[in-house]
């Protein structure tokens, strides 16, 4: 990576490189399959060797601005299928991009924010602002090369993150004052990106939906009212819990029956409706449920 880049990137080059990052965007939340990307850029140099773990669709282009990668983990399959991992842009080292970082501001990404709650359960670790150079003790990295850290929210019942992180070359106002965002200028020159999955793991899951039953328990919702969220939801009535069902998000809580099928059929009675509180029980996965 050069700190003295000598070619200036063109408006159409710009405009590849924000085409890349939108359509790349979609295929990593899911809007779009693999295949979309390649209508739309053409096909793909396929990189995959036995024992790596990632196999990955390789674009390099005539001028030589820039390369991006999309890449499957064969490592973590799902319904025995390589997962999505995500894709990674990086700029040419003699190539200047001129593209502020609130760019990214635009896209349907927020900021990350320390402490942060996703799911109202977990909490964010890193900073929007990441003075990588610096921290990297290694040398590779100049120390006015720093790191802009995005999410995008996602729907309550997604099973991954989407994180985002745009690397650039600035320069520090005070190169011995403190490493904050107010001590850095002219972040324009963009060097790389990436965007990516996070699948969250079984105990994260686990404490997600410990806060849903914790959240929604809270809100003590009953027949009439309106349902914040999609989901199989389990009826209380006066005979305590019955039969759980799906009820869909802005849709009004019905009434419920105060026995369950095995209940009525072993007492021998049938049930009567009526009001009842609701409770979040699990997720309602739809497939292919567009996200």
């Amino acid at each position: 990576m050069q700190e003295k880049p000598v070619r200036m990137m063109t408006e159409a080059q710009q405009a590849k490189l924000m085409q890349f990052v939108r359509v790349g965007l979609k295929w990593v939340v899911g809007q779009i399959p693999f295949d979309e990307v390649v209508r739309t850029f053409g096909q793909p140099k396929k990189y995959e060797a036995e024992g790596v773990r990632m196999i990955e669709y390789a674009y390099d282009f005539d001028d030589d601005t820039m390369s991006v990668t999309f890449s499957y983990d064969k490592l973590h399959p799902i319904d025995g299928m390589p997962r999505l991992n995500g894709f990674e842009l990086e700029i040419r080292g003699d190539v200047y991009t001129n593209i502020p970082y609130e760019t990214w501001d635009g896209l349907g990404l927020v900021r990350v924010k320390r402490g942060e709650l996703i799911d109202g359960a977990r909490a964010i670790r890193g900073d929007f602002f990441d003075p990588t150079g610096r921290r990297d003790i290694t040398g590779w990295d100049p120390k006015n090369y720093v790191t802009f850290n995005y999410r995008l929210p996602m729907p309550p019942d997604a099973p991954f993150d989407v994180g985002a992180g745009f690397g650039y070359l600035g320069e520090w106002i005070n190169e011995r004052g403190d490493a904050t965002l107010s001590n850095f200028r002219n972040a324009v020159n963009l060097r790389d990106l990436g965007i990516g999955r996070h699948y969250l793991t079984p105990e994260e899951l686990q404490q997600r939906q410990l806060a849903k039953r914790q959240k929604y328990g809270e809100m003590n919702l009953c027949t009439g009212m309106v349902c914040p969220e999609t989901a199989i939801w389990q009826a209380w009535t006066s005979n305590g819990p019955t039969d759980a069902h799906v009820v869909f998000k802005d849709r009004p809580f019905p009434t419920a029956r105060n026995l369950t099928y095995e209940e009525a059929k072993e007492q021998r009675r049938y049930p009567t409706w009526e009001h009842a509180r609701w409770m979040w029980l699990r997720e309602y996965n739809v497939p292919e449920v567009d996200l």
